[in-house]
C-alpha cells in the first residue's frame, strides 16, 4: 500500500456536534501520540478527495480492552463542517505486543476525514497510517 499525505489535523476536545465540529486550530502532518477522550474527534486534512483509503490506528491495548471499534465512527467533508458519516466494514482489531491495532477501508473520502470517539474510556492512539490499495 502507498502511504498518504495530508495536510494537517486537530482536535475537537469536545465534539457535541459531530456533523459540524471542526478543530480551532491545526497541527502540522504529524499525529504523534494523542489521547482521545470519549466524545473528542480528531480531525485530518487530507491533501485531496481520495476514492478509497486505508486507515490504521496503532492504539494502547490497556484502552482498548473491551473496545472493538464500533464506538470509532468515521466521517467525511467536502468543504468544513459539513460531516456526513462514512459507511464501511467493521473495523479489524489484532494484537502487536503491547498495542491493539484497528484497521478499515473505506471508500469516497473528502479532504477533511473526521474520527469521533464514542468509547467509555479514553483511546490512546501512538500512530496514525493513511494509504491507498
Amino acid at each position: 500500500m502507498q502511504e498518504v499525505g495530508y495536510k494537517s489535523w486537530g482536535l475537537v476536545p469536545v465534539d457535541s456536534n459531530p456533523v459540524s465540529g471542526m478543530p480551532s486550530s491545526t497541527n502540522p502532518p504529524m499525529i504523534s501520540t494523542l489521547a482521545l477522550d470519549p466524545s473528542a474527534s480528531l480531525v485530518i486534512e487530507l491533501a485531496e478527495p481520495l476514492a478509497e483509503l486505508h486507515l490504521q490506528l496503532r492504539l494502547t491495548a490497556l484502552s482498548t480492552e473491551s473496545e472493538t471499534g464500533s464506538n470509532m465512527k468515521l466521517s467525511t467533508a467536502r468543504t468544513e463542517g459539513t460531516f456526513t458519516p462514512l459507511s464501511a466494514a467493521d473495523w479489524e482489531k489484532s494484537f502487536e505486543g503491547v498495542d491493539a491495532v484497528f484497521a478499515i477501508q473505506v471508500q469516497n473520502v473528502g479532504p477533511y476525514l473526521k474520527l469521533h470517539s464514542q468509547a467509555n474510556a479514553t483511546l490512546v492512539i501512538s500512530k496514525t497510517t493513511l494509504s491507498q490499495p
